[in-house]
């Protein structure tokens, strides 16, 4: 009589085999086409945080030149895959921030030419301006668009299409032209993330008094048609043309003009050096902190500058649950004999971090007062944390006076 083989151990190794096949499919699968998706969607994520980045950007350039005080922001320029236990991500693509040379902004008045450079500190000469892009090679999302920001405005750049990322600008407000060019080079390339210091030059300012036209030419390579959007809600806007493949003009309407300039550096003075402030320091302990207070105040001409108090700053600390947060309230108060106050902005920043909350204000009258408070999360319960209080106050004229108090939780 014979024996059956036995078989029973080949058809676990075939089971197994089937198994693993099935795995390694599926693996296979996950790898090429659930973690480009998951990763595409990360990277459009991350596009939209630059996109806001950008407009950040513009209303800091517009307080650094405005107010005089040195603003900072910090950009992600690399999208941050999620981690992956047994799939494996592309290497994290790095990102690049620089500027672009435009050109120089000109004005023309009634067939002749404003001395704008003289406004702008820049003596007879030019007014030289960038523009500044961000670009990045995504792994999952091909072609993606370059974001820029370019006098006030800022938009998106793919296939040879403009798009607006909002209609808000800076340029021109009725009777007044508001031009901080950006005045120094500047290039980051990282997968990080990088912080941008403004650094605002001298500003001038001048009156312009236009009978039948004036044009402000605006090295920008946004095309005349989106910048019709952006000043449609101007009245005196008449038109805006479309001069060269790298600028626009910008039409106006007759009336007496308002022009202020302050050239505006990245990570560096501009060429016509920081705006000139004055220091003045004085010492102010407290029971429950260490505070040192420093007043600076830019030089007007004239005596009618306005005035900037700092009346309390608390700070406290607080626990909810396993996270800490530190709570910086202050109270200020403005004013100005002439009446003629403009422009309020509140700092706060933890000099550990450089994490910095701000809020600024257009006010006016001879006096205004308020109060600003800024919470800052904490990992932990830090000891001997610092803030810097900065308060700026500008009048319609341009004189400025800045106070400065820090306060330490011990």
């Amino acid at each position: 009589m014979r024996l059956r083989d036995d078989e029973r151990g080949q058809a676990v190794q075939v089971g197994f085999v089937l198994v693993l096949l099935v795995v390694l499919t599926a693996f296979s699968g996950y790898q090429a086409f659930v973690v480009p998706e998951q990763n595409a969607q990360v990277e459009f994520q991350h596009t939209q945080s630059v996109e806001e980045s950008m407009r950040h950007l513009r209303d800091r350039v517009y307080l650094a030149g405005a107010t005089g005080g040195t603003q900072s922001l910090t950009v992600d320029l690399g999208p941050n895959y999620p981690p992956r236990l047994f799939a494996m991500n592309p290497p994290t693509p790095t990102g690049r921030l620089h500027t672009r040379a435009a050109g120089s902004l000109s004005l023309t008045v009634d067939g002749g030419t404003a001395n704008l450079s003289a406004a702008c500190g820049y003596g007879n000469g030019s007014v030289p301006s960038r523009s500044l892009a961000y670009e990045v090679d995504y792994n999952a999302r091909p072609a993606a668009p370059t974001l820029a920001y370019s006098h006030g405005a800022v938009y998106e750049h793919a296939g040879g299409a403009y798009v607006l990322l909002d209609e808000h600008q800076s340029l021109v407000t009725n009777h007044t032209l508001s031009l901080y060019p950006l005045a120094t080079p500047y290039t980051r390339a990282s997968s990080g993330p990088v912080t941008v210091e403004l650094v605002p030059g001298p500003v001038g300012r001048t009156t312009v008094e236009v009978n039948s036209t004036a044009t402000l030419v605006v090295p920008t390579r946004l095309p005349a048609e989106q910048w019709t959007t952006l000043l449609s809600d101007q009245p005196t806007v008449r038109d805006v043309v479309q001069r060269s493949d790298t600028s626009v003009g910008v039409v106006l309407e007759p009336g007496n003009y308002t022009v202020a300039c302050a050239p505006v550096g990245l990570d560096d003075a501009p060429p016509t050096g920081p705006r000139a402030l004055g220091t003045l320091p004085t010492g102010e302990p407290t029971e429950q902190t260490n505070q040192t207070t420093n007043e600076t105040t830019q030089e007007p001409t004239g005596d009618h500058r306005p005035n900037a108090t700092i009346e309390n700053v608390t700070a406290t600390r607080d626990r909810s649950g396993s996270t800490f947060h530190n709570d910086v309230t202050v109270e200020w108060s403005a004013s100005d004999v002439d009446g003629d106050l403009d422009a309020v902005t509140v700092r706060v920043t933890d000099l550990n971090t450089s994490e910095t909350h701000s809020t600024s204000l257009n006010v006016s009258g001879s006096s205004a007062s308020g109060t600003f408070s800024a919470t800052f999360g904490k990992d932990r319960k830090d000891e001997g944390t610092t803030y810097r209080v900065t308060l700026t106050v500008v009048d319609e004229r341009g004189h400025q006076i800045r106070k400065e108090k820090r306060v330490t939780i011990e």
